[in-house]
């Protein structure tokens, strides 16, 4: 059995909209934040910092979906390095 709810993430209402195209319009320095256990496979986050005109892809990983909570430090230190980096 899955560790996620497969009729939310077959069902989720925003799950059909598609935004790729949108992605390349966001001109301003974007990083990707990917859990390495979540429901999201990491091929859709680094597709999506790929397609961001300066997008930046990091992994957490140790982390499900909810990075904030599960791994707060590790997020402050991938948002402190992007941040001193970026313009």
């Amino acid at each position: 059995m899955p560790w996620f709810d497969p009729y939310f993430y077959d069902r989720w209402p925003h799950r059909r909209d598609d935004w790729w195209d949108a992605l390349a319009t966001v001109l301003t320095p974007t990083l990707v934040v990917h859990a390495a256990q979540s429901f999201v496979r990491r091929e859709v986050t680094e597709r999506m910092a790929q397609l961001l005109a300066n997008g930046d892809h990091v992994e957490i990983g140790s982390s499900t979906h909810v990075v904030p909570v599960d791994a707060p430090a590790a997020l402050v230190a991938v948002l402190r390095t992007f941040f001193e980096r970026s313009p």
